[in-house]
């Protein structure tokens, strides 16, 4: 009998965002080239540190306030697409790589120049990438689906009706509000604090995509086959909680409810047929030795 320790599992967090259609302006004076940061008036809590954001010109000019150096060919054009630092005040410097943007450091950071005109940008948060959740300590998920009554005068037992699916769970974690590495994998990593920050956000609310592994693989002596198992969904924050204790490591306590489908996903290393409706194997017009077969991931 194979059995597997809590040590198996770690979550990964996807960052879920909506496009704002909404055109904002930036004028030359709200560039500070000196400090490579900008700023124009948003909806609090729109951009978060992390965000993979998408900005376009809406008049068909190009994106001049940011220099030719922070793009991939040298070349300014009329949109793109960086991660943000979004700073106290709103104010927003720009990376080409997750983990420097959530350290905010000078290294890494896009340069700016002083743009010609004011640019109507249209601002979008991109779904990026999924992430390992840092020092994550454990979590709990739990599925539940309602039962309607549907027993009439006449039955001699209750009869129930199967009614609508719903999650819902937490997670604990040590509070974090740097990058911070995973154990055991070698995914880039989404910080704690950001889980907190979710909350607050008022125009895109506190959605996010999760994954959370319950075997995972090369971790554990029974899991030799390299097999994955998983629940995938998507979920609001509904509480988040901060424990502090003079004598104790900061920790976080989020808790959430799932919004759509729920789904539990099983991958592993062994091979598959391809089955007809009869659990027969489908037979190729070759030697009787010859399979279809598929390819893996």
């Amino acid at each position: 009998m194979t059995v597997f320790l809590g040590e198996s599992g770690f979550v990964e967090l996807i960052r879920a965002g909506v496009v704002d259609n909404e055109t904002y302006s930036l004028a030359p004076g709200d560039v500070s080239v000196a400090k490579d940061r900008f700023s124009f008036t948003y909806p609090t809590g729109m951009l978060i540190t992390g965000d993979l954001v998408q900005f376009k010109a809406t008049d068909g000019g190009l994106l001049d306030f940011v220099d030719a150096s922070g793009w991939i060919d040298n070349t300014i054009h009329e949109d793109g697409a960086w991660y943000v630092n979004v700073d106290d005040v709103g104010g927003i410097r720009l990376y080409h790589y997750f983990g420097d943007a959530v350290n905010g450091e000078q290294q890494g950071r896009v340069s700016l120049q002083q743009p010609t005109r004011t640019i109507p940008l249209e601002v979008g948060v991109d779904q990026s990438t999924g992430r390992c959740l840092a020092q994550c300590t454990d979590y709990e998920f739990s599925n539940t689906r309602e039962a309607a009554d549907v027993t009439a005068l006449t039955d001699e037992f209750r009869n129930q009706y199967s009614g609508i699916i719903s999650g819902s769970g937490s997670l604990n974690c040590f509070f974090s509000y740097r990058q911070e590495m995973c154990d055991g994998t070698n995914q880039p990593t989404e910080k704690a604090a950001y889980l907190h920050q979710l909350v607050l956000r008022q125009t895109l609310g506190s959605k996010f995509r999760a994954k959370l592994f319950v075997i995972r693989p090369e971790v554990g002596a029974g899991n030799a086959a390299n097999d994955q198992v998983w629940f995938e969904f998507d979920a609001l924050i509904t509480n988040s909680a901060i424990s502090l204790e003079p004598t104790s490591l900061i920790r976080s306590r989020i808790q959430f409810v799932t919004t759509g489908p729920i789904r539990m996903k099983i991958a592993t290393a062994e091979g598959f047929y391809l089955l007809q409706e009869n659990n027969g194997f489908l037979l190729l017009n070759q030697d009787v030795a010859s399979r279809l077969e598929r390819d893996t991931v």
